[in-house]
C-alpha cells in the first residue's frame, strides 16, 4: 500500500474517532440546553397550551401539579382559527374539558378554559393572549408545562411578554417520544431539535425573546 493511501486512511480514521469522541457530548449539550429544570416553586396558575385539542400527558401533568399544591389554578389555552373549539367528530370540546375537570373534583373556580383564534408565531401570540387574560387578575407567577424540546422557547417568550406586568415564569417538563440525551438516534428527535433551534434563531432575530 502506498504512503498516500496509508496517510489518507489515517486521516479518515482520525476523523471517525474524533467524531465519535466529540459528537455525542455536543449533541447532548444541544438537547440539555433546550430543557429546563423542573420548578419547585408554587405558582398562581399552571398554563396548559393546546391547539384544537390538548395533549393528555400535558393536561395530566398540570392536574398533578394542581393537586400537589404547586399551582393554585389551571389555565387551559385552546386555539381554533375559526373562533370555536369544535373538532371534527367532537363538539363543544371546551365543555368536555370542563366536565372532565369537574369529574376529577376540581372546582370551577380553580380552572379557566380560554378559547382564542390566533395565527403564528404561536408561542408568542399565545403568550400575548395570556397576558390579556390575566392582566389585572392579581396573578404574580405562572407555571408553564411543556415537553423538554419546547420548554426553553416557551420560557423565554413568556418571560419577555409577562415582564410587562411583573409576572414570574416557572417551568415544568416531561419527555415525549425521545429524550434530550439520545435525541439524535431517531428521525423524530433530529426533527424536533433542529426545528427548535431554527425557531429560537428566528424568535431571537424578530425580538420575541
Amino acid at each position: 500500500m502506498s504512503k498516500k493511501r496509508v496517510t489518507a486512511l489515517i486521516i479518515i480514521l482520525v476523523c471517525v474517532v474524533s467524531g465519535a469522541i466529540f459528537t455525542k457530548p455536543v449533541f447532548r449539550s444541544m438537547g440539555r440546553y433546550l430543557a429546563r429544570p423542573d420548578s419547585t416553586e408554587t405558582a398562581d396558575i399552571v398554563v396548559v397550551e393546546g391547539g384544537n385539542v390538548v395533549s393528555k400527558i400535558k393536561m395530566n401533568r398540570a392536574i398533578q401539579l394542581y393537586k400537589a399544591g404547586q399551582a393554585k389554578r389551571i389555565y387551559v389555552l385552546l386555539n381554533a382559527l375559526q373562533g370555536n373549539v369544535d373538532v371534527f367528530g367532537i363538539g363543544n370540546y371546551d365543555t368536555m374539558i370542563a366536565a372532565s375537570l369537574d369529574s376529577l373534583g376540581i372546582p370551577a373556580r380553580d380552572y379557566v378554559i380560554h378559547s382564542m383564534a390566533i395565527r403564528g408565531p404561536y408561542a408568542r401570540n399565545t403568550a400575548l393572549e395570556l397576558l390579556k387574560g390575566i392582566k389585572d387578575k392579581n396573578i404574580s407567577s405562572i407555571l408553564i408545562v411543556n415537553d423538554k424540546f419546547h420548554i426553553r422557547r416557551s420560557y423565554l417568550v413568556y418571560q419577555k411578554v409577562l415582564r410587562e406586568i411583573d409576572v414570574r415564569v416557572y417551568t415544568y417538563t416531561f419527555d415525549i417520544y425521545v429524550d434530550t440525551e439520545t435525541w439524535w438516534r431517531s428521525i423524530d428527535g433530529v426533527r424536533r431539535v433542529a426545528g427548535e433551534y431554527i425557531k429560537l434563531v428566528y424568535y431571537r432575530f424578530k425580538g420575541y425573546i
